[in-house]
């Protein structure tokens, strides 16, 4: 349900003056998080199946229920709605290449 929500409130209007903003939250959500999860990994004796999990997961892109979170904090739902979709586009790319690291 929070996925038809948030595709009922996409609107490309929401990102005019909130490039800079999207374009970090992006970024660090997924550059960032998974380069935290590498230096936890390098840092922290795991096993490779707990390394990959743990890179799976600083990885993913946020939730769809952070625009349901949003709208009901009073937020701009707007705003939630495209960032997480243009991260959960973004992440189709990016998350096979972190997951193509090897320990």
């Amino acid at each position: 349900m929070g996925l038809i929500c948030v595709g009922a409130s996409f609107s490309l209007h929401a990102l005019q003056g909130s490039q800079r903003l999207v374009s970090w939250m992006i970024a660090t959500k997924l550059l960032l998080c998974p380069i935290a999860a590498l230096i936890i990994n390098a840092v922290i004796p795991l096993s490779p199946l707990e390394q990959k999990m743990l890179l799976l997961f600083a990885a993913l892109p946020t939730a769809s229920t952070t625009y349901v979170l949003a709208v009901r904090m009073g937020g701009d739902g707007r705003l939630v709605a495209i960032t997480m979709s243009l991260c959960t586009l973004i992440a189709a790319l990016s998350l096979p290449l972190w997951l193509s690291i090897h320990y």
